[in-house]
């Protein structure tokens, strides 16, 4: 994030689109699988908005955008 700022001079808008999904039953979900899973959709989005938040309200104008995808939906079994 600030190294956007430092080159475009601000941030506007932020687009969340990552994400992860794990396509093994429960049962052969290891913890560190899980804690990744997390990372990725939660903890990543939430600290980069952290960052942006602080800027957007100093502005007075900022946009977070987080996307989620049905594509898992879609694997072949």
């Amino acid at each position: 994030y600030r190294a956007a700022v430092e080159h475009f001079g601000r941030v506007d808008v932020i687009v969340h689109n990552a994400g992860t999904m794990l396509f093994e039953p429960a049962y052969h979900i290891q913890p560190s699988d899980l804690d990744r899973v997390v990372e990725v959709n939660f903890s990543g989005p939430i600290y980069l908005s952290q960052l942006a938040v602080k800027d957007f309200v100093k502005s007075g104008y900022g946009r977070i955008i987080y996307l989620s995808s049905s594509a898992s939906l879609l694997r072949e079994q």
